[in-house]
């Protein structure tokens, strides 16, 4: 995403995996392999993914959770370091 700290999108599905699906086609396969796993689609493990402060594995809904206009998704990293 470039050195990007915030982007706005625009989404044709309402939902977190929609979300993934419409960066994964903005930034292509590297934006897509980084945090997708390639087999399930589903979001790698080791990223820390919130929507408006809640991480969506704590969603029922979790990647199919709905998304609405003015919703803020933090897509976080992995970080290592000691």
């Amino acid at each position: 995403m470039g050195n990007k700290s915030e982007i706005e999108v625009d989404l044709e599905k309402d939902s977190l995996r929609g979300l993934m699906e419409k960066l994964s086609q903005s930034y292509g396969e590297e934006f897509s392999n980084l945090t997708l796993d390639p087999k399930t689609r589903e979001i790698k493990p080791f990223y820390l993914i919130f929507i408006n402060g809640r991480h969506y594995q704590d969603i029922p809904e979790k990647m199919d959770a709905k998304l609405i206009e003015g919703d803020l998704v933090t897509i976080s990293p992995p970080v290592g370091g000691g």
